[in-house]
Parts: C-alpha cells; structure tokens; sequence
C-alpha cells in the first residue's frame, strides 16, 4: 500500500483542536491530495484550505468494514487502502439464493474498486468498505458551513479586488465585473515557479492577488508585479518569463472571458501592456537585454573565466586592441542611436552599466565619453 499519510500528518490529524501552524503542516504534507476536497467545497484561497485543515478528521477502516452504517452528513476523501463500493440491489438477487454461486458472480458485477481521491457520496456512505486497512479523511457538516461561511467571505473579497482594479462606471459594468470574478480560480504558486516561459504560446491573462512576480528577458528583469499587476496581456506568445519572486496567488483570465470585460476594463490593461512593451523596447534599442554580438566583435578572444583577453598576447597588442575597439564601439553606438539626448538616455549611469553582462563592460566607452557626444 502507498502511504500518503505519513506519521507527521497523522499524529496531527488525531489532534482535534489544531492550531493554524499545526494545520499549515497539514497543508504543506497532503495539499496534492486534498485537490478534490477543495474543488467539492469549492475553496479557492490559501486562508480556506488552513481552515479547511484545521477542522479535518482522519477515520480508519479495518478490512470489510463499511464507511457508515447509517447516513450521515459527513464529506470523506479517500486516501490510503482498498475501497470498494457495492452498487446492486440484495433483492433482486433473493430470488437466486438456491444457486449461491450465481448470487455471488452477480454481486461482483456490481463491486467496482475505487480510486485514490474519491469523494464519498451521502447516499452511498454504507455500501462502500474496505478491503484492507483503509484512511480517509472527513469534514462535518458543523465545518461545512463554517468553510461556506468563509468561501462567501472571499468571494465579496474578489469581487472588492476586481471592481478596484477595472473602476467601473455604472452597474451594469459591476455586474459584469462581478459575474468574471466569481468564475475566476486563485491559483497558487511557490517561490521560484516559472508562472509562462519566453516565447510559450498562451491565451491567458495574469493578475496578481497577493506576492510578487518577476517579468524576466533572457539576461534581465524587466520588471516586478505585485498586486493588481498583470502580465502576459497580448494573449498571444508571451514576451518574457514570469517567475515568482515571492510566494504569489494568481488569477488567471482566458481570452474568451476577457474579451466580454467592459471596454474601459479592456483598454487599463492594454495600456499596462504598453507601458510593459515600451520599457522593453528601451532596453532592446539600449542593448541592454537580448544583445546581438556586433561584427566588430567576432574576432576578439577572451578567456571564458574572465573578460580579460588571452594571456599569450602581448601589452602592446592588448593596448592597441582596446583602443582601436573602444573607438569603433563608439562610433556604432552613435550610428544606431542618433535620436538619443542627454535626457532620455538610459545608460548614462555608471549603475546603469552596471546592470549590462559582464562580458560586455569593456566594450563600453566611459561615462564621459558616451555623455560627450551625447550632448
């Protein structure tokens, strides 16, 4: 048998009042696997599944022993063992009890094996038993509506987050609002998760709840979302990686769903994509991220531990090499960019540099130098 609980997680679980730490180490052990309960009680927040396990309790069924002799109102998870449920009907069978081998085959017909996740049904809680020592889980109707209560609380909580995001103006518009933030699922991520990768084809829009995210080219961070912050608003390829910085909770908007916002919700966040694209374009324009090897290049050798040339070459011919290199960087940077200006340029900083390769340092002109004939 596979364990899934394991001996942390039980001896938590046999504690009837828990703290929110002992529940978060609950969470933490069996939340891959309390994925059904949460979509049966329709949980979609981090603050709901601690409550959810603070107030689960574990039952232990020996072999052929059924969940419940009398119906009760209680949700189970199955988890750990062998279930069976057994769906016939004994009196359609009593008229066979001469032959009891028949009686027997037929009744198998109607036993099927249940899978791990199966949530048990109120009607069907005292046909089902196990055929070996068995664990699930199980919620209270007490608890139930405590959870309802909880999930009625968050959902005014979406609908505050959204109406704040996309202002709308009358109440049609909120109940539109309204209408895609109860659809809408928070998802949650870890640090560190890769949320859409560069260049991954994908129809969704992403909102952050709580957390950061990181949007991140192939050497830079672009920039940072935190809450209200979307990303990925062109519904097409994505631009740039979103990572998560600190542990986020996300919303995600497919196409179809957006597309039926009011136009005013639709064009705040076309306008954050530009502002995201524009910013991109500064980079890109300034080589500071997704840099092309310059031609000039190609025939200087480095060493691939540091950016200092080959130690077989002599002084003289390092000096020479730097020279004539830093003049001609100097004149293809003012060939690509003769419409910047003192005032718009973004590498003007000696930080600014700074945040270029590092194999790309020495082939920057001085911050004098660039400023002199940027000015």
């Amino acid at each position: 048998m596979t364990e899934i609980i394991n001996t942390l997680a039980q001896d938590l679980l046999k504690i009837n009042q828990r703290t929110q730490l002992q529940a978060e180490l609950i969470y933490e052990n069996l939340k891959l696997h309390l994925q059904p309960l949460f979509l049966k009680l329709q949980l979609q927040s981090r603050s709901e599944y601690i409550l959810l396990c603070q107030r689960l309790h574990l039952l232990e069924l020996h072999p052929f022993q059924v969940i419940s002799e009398t119906i009760n109102d209680n949700i189970y998870l199955f988890l750990e063992g062998k279930l069976v449920l057994d769906s016939s009907e004994q009196d359609d069978l009593d008229a066979f009890e001469s032959n009891v081998q028949y009686i027997k085959k037929n009744k198998l017909l109607f036993q099927r094996q249940l899978n791990y996740g199966y949530i048990a049904e109120k009607q069907y809680l005292s046909k089902i038993f196990s055929l070996e020592h068995t664990k699930l889980l199980y919620v209270t109707k007490q608890s139930q509506s405590l959870l309802f209560l909880k999930h009625e609380q968050f959902i005014r909580q979406k609908r505050t987050f959204f109406v704040k995001l996309f202002e709308p103006t009358n109440q049609t518009e909120k109940q539109q609002i309204y209408s895609l933030s109860d659809s809408l699922l928070l998802q949650q991520f870890e640090e560190n998760d890769t949320i859409i990768t560069i260049y991954q084809p994908t129809e969704s829009l992403f909102i952050v709840y709580q957390g950061q995210v990181n949007l991140e080219t192939k050497r830079n961070i672009l920039c940072t979302c935190s809450i209200f912050d979307s990303f990925n608003e062109d519904f097409t390829i994505a631009p740039y990686t979103a990572k998560v910085k600190q542990q986020a909770h996300i919303f995600e908007i497919q196409k179809s769903q957006f597309i039926q916002l009011p136009i005013k919700a639709q064009s705040i966040i076309e306008e954050r994509l530009k502002i995201k694209m524009s910013l991109k374009k500064s980079l890109l324009d300034h080589h500071i991220i997704d840099l092309q090897v310059p031609e000039i290049m190609k025939g200087v050798k480095y060493d691939k531990l540091t950016p200092k040339r080959k130690k077989q070459q002599s002084l003289t011919s390092i000096t020479t090499q730097r020279s004539s290199f830093k003049k001609l960087h100097t004149e293809t940077f003012l060939l690509n960019n003769t419409n910047l200006t003192s005032q718009n340029s973004i590498i003007k900083q000696d930080a600014d540099i700074l945040l270029l390769p590092l194999k790309y340092h020495r082939h920057m002109t001085s911050r004098m130098k660039l400023n002199k004939f940027l000015n």
